[in-house]
């Protein structure tokens, strides 16, 4: 379990510093805004088109080769990138950076369902908790530490010296997901029994589908994902969009959309690690019950209130949104079988970060016109999700036999 946190913390690293550093070569060379918001979109859109097909494999392949692969294949990009930029070759043309982002896109796309299919691999069912708890730890310190990084890289060698630095973190990477090692995993591990469908004997799209249909089979689990991309889509346009927006109208500028970011992420590390200590007896009514707390939550965003209020509430939903994702996201892998959990899990990471692109999209044209109809919208449809999400699972859980996941 050792060597996939520390492949986890690495390739996470990796991330935040490439993050940092290729829009920034972006705007070294072509010195617009839009080519900054064109290379961060080719890395969100094939992230999420690929996610499913990410799963598929996680499930048909060795889940820690693949981490291993898709840290090469990032160390290749990235330190191709470092040459040209600090002139080893030659300058790279705008189209490659766009060519570069869309690759490291697919490569996340391909990591994160194997991170996610590896851990029920090689934990029980019952210490799941503390393992999503730990890498939920582990992602937000490495989003601090990895932009952080990426700066002072770029202060002291340019983009060249930070893009370098990520390769050379996603080769460390590799070496650790190298050392993984998965044992058979007994009948006691409190995971339900295998489908008859197997990934290893089918094609891609067939097991894609076969994921899908698991899934709609299993209205509770489906409810949850549904639920959870609905909080995303309600929150992240509001909260980033928004906050930069609101920061400059209101409380006076860069520095406090920073503070109000910081919140959110503090309050997101003390969910995980508070998440990690022990298990809900009801995760999916928590779940649905902190959902219906935040939406709230982000009601308050429109009214006018002192900033260390703002940032009191906002490190609340910070801490609410870490400890439900760890215990929802635990709660899926517990229903489901081994041999699905790339498929699965690949799903509720489209629910977790594949629709955060639509919703910043989406936030960007409301703030436009109101910007507290940004955040009473958020919030509305956080509360409309969760109503649906609940009466489904409120429906299912009451008509449920013994047994049935």
């Amino acid at each position: 379990m050792g060597a996939l946190l520390v492949t986890y913390t690495l390739s996470s690293l990796a991330d935040g510093v490439y993050f940092v550093a290729l829009p920034w070569l972006a705007l070294e060379l072509i010195g617009s805004a839009a080519a900054l918001g064109g290379v961060l979109a080719l890395a969100a859109l094939p992230r999420t088109a690929f996610m499913v097909v990410g799963g598929a494999w996680a499930d048909r392949f060795a889940p820690q080769r693949l981490l291993a692969a898709s840290s090469a294949a990032s160390a290749l990009v990235t330190g191709l990138l470092a040459a040209a930029a600090s002139g080893w070759l030659s300058t790279p043309a705008p189209w490659m950076l766009y060519v570069a982002a869309a690759l490291l896109g697919v490569v996340d796309a391909v990591a994160y369902p194997a991170a996610s299919a590896l851990v029920p691999r090689l934990v029980a069912s019952e210490r799941l908790h503390r393992i999503n708890g730990v890498m939920g730890v582990l992602l937000q310190v490495a989003t601090f530490v990895g932009p952080a990084a990426a700066a002072g890289a770029l202060a002291w060698g340019g983009s060249g010296a930070a893009l370098l630095l990520s390769a050379a973190l996603s080769i460390a990477a590799v070496a650790a997901a190298l050392v993984i090692r998965v044992d058979p995993v007994d009948a006691e591990s409190g995971y339900p029994d295998e489908e008859p469908s197997d990934a290893a004997s089918t094609g891609t799209l067939r097991a894609i589908a076969d994921g899908f249909v698991f899934v709609r089979r299993r209205p509770v689990v489906f409810a949850v994902i549904v639920l959870m991309a609905g909080l995303n889509l309600g929150l992240a346009g509001p909260i980033i969009v928004g906050g930069a927006v609101l920061a400059e109208m209101r409380y006076g500028g860069a520095e406090v959309f920073g503070a109000i970011v910081s919140a959110w992420g503090a309050g997101g590390l003390i969910g995980s690690l508070v998440a990690s200590w022990r298990a809900p007896a009801s995760p999916v009514a928590w779940t649905v019950a902190l959902t219906a707390v935040l939406g709230i939550a982000m009601a308050l965003w429109a009214l006018p209130m002192p900033l260390v209020a703002l940032l009191a509430v906002t490190a609340a939903m910070g801490l609410a949104d870490g400890w439900l994702e760890v215990h929802a996201y635990t709660w899926i892998q517990q229903q489901t079988p081994l041999a699905m959990q790339g498929r699965v899990m690949s799903l509720t990471m489209l629910a977790l970060v594949g629709v955060e692109p639509v919703s910043h999209l989406v936030g960007g044209v409301r703030a436009e016109t109101s910007l507290p109809g940004l955040f009473l919208g958020g919030a509305a449809l956080t509360l409309v999700a969760t109503g649906v999400a609940g009466l489904v699972i409120a429906r299912h859980t009451q008509t449920a036999t013994p047994g049935s996941p």
